[in-house]
């Protein structure tokens, strides 16, 4: 196991103090909620990072990080307590180890729940010191023969990199030493091997890594200008790709694949009609939050 990462000051006081109580207090903080609300309470977060730990099922590693991508995957005030509440749990690195597994469809879920969480300023700070080689890894060499791994799980793998990189110039610079632009720009000319979406995905990480001009000396001195980083649409387009994912797993209809980077079976951007459904039944407890 890798080695737990540091862990900073609790942002949600209330809702995160229940992370400390014991076991055998759960059946009253779940008689406190009800509905759709028990699902975001962070003692929840708690069990599936349980599971995350000591389960060797596949199926079962995969629906639980599913289930944290799902719960980190809004905009507002629960998503963002269940994003909290991983960090101070200590699972992000829990996340990372099994980035690191060989069956795609565990790590695309588990990439598409680093992506969610990435939306926290202090997770994505921590992915970038500790993840961000696990991460490159995981995307294909340039030119090289396709490998075995999926659309779904290369499009979440973008979506962290393009938070850590838009975020800061030092995490940029780390990804271009470890040989992740080499293999961004040969993703972005990689259609029809890859998807239109992932190689419009690689455009975007690239388009904003060249946003940050105090590495432009650093990227030329690798002999690279500035049309190496427009290599798809010049547009810093990105709506899509930094917004977060939902997934309703891996069965779906036959009709639904055409695009297998759109949900997650084919991970896809939560909409805003979706979001406003979830806000609507979320906590009762977070509406005050959700009303400011």
């Amino acid at each position: 196991m890798l080695q737990p990462l540091p862990v900073f000051t609790a942002v949600y006081e209330s809702p995160l103090s229940a992370l400390s109580d014991e076991t055998k207090d759960w059946p009253r903080m779940f008689n406190q909620f009800q509905g759709p609300a028990v699902l975001w309470q962070p003692y929840v977060v708690k069990l599936y990072l349980k599971l995350l730990q000591e389960a060797s099922n596949l199926d079962t590693l995969e629906a639980s990080a599913g289930a944290i991508q799902n719960l980190a995957a809004c905009q507002f005030t629960p998503s963002a307590e269940v994003r909290a509440a991983v960090r101070v749990e200590k699972g992000l690195p829990v996340l990372v180890e099994l980035i690191r597994l060989k069956e795609d469809y565990v790590v695309c879920a588990v990439a598409t729940a680093l992506r969610n969480l990435s939306l926290d300023p202090r997770n994505r700070e921590l992915i970038g010191k500790y993840a961000l080689r696990d991460l490159i890894d995981k995307l294909p060499d340039a030119g090289a023969r396709r490998p075995p791994i999926s659309d779904q799980t290369i499009g979440a793998v973008l979506g962290i990199l393009f938070e850590v990189v838009r975020s800061s110039a030092a995490f940029t610079k780390d990804v271009h030493e470890a040989r992740g632009t080499e293999k961004l720009r040969g993703l972005a000319r990689s259609y029809p091997a890859y998807s239109h979406r992932v190689c419009k995905y690689a455009s975007q990480v690239l388009f904003m890594m060249w946003q940050h001009k105090e590495l432009h000396d650093g990227f030329k001195r690798s002999g690279l200008k500035e049309a190496d980083f427009y290599s798809g649409t010049a547009r810093g387009d990105s709506a899509t790709l930094a917004r977060p994912i939902s997934s309703q797993g891996r069965e779906r209809p036959a009709q639904a694949l055409l695009d297998d980077t759109l949900s997650s079976g084919g991970y896809g951007a939560v909409s805003d009609a979706q979001v406003s459904t979830v806000h609507v039944v979320g906590s009762k407890n977070c509406a005050k939050d959700r009303q400011n």
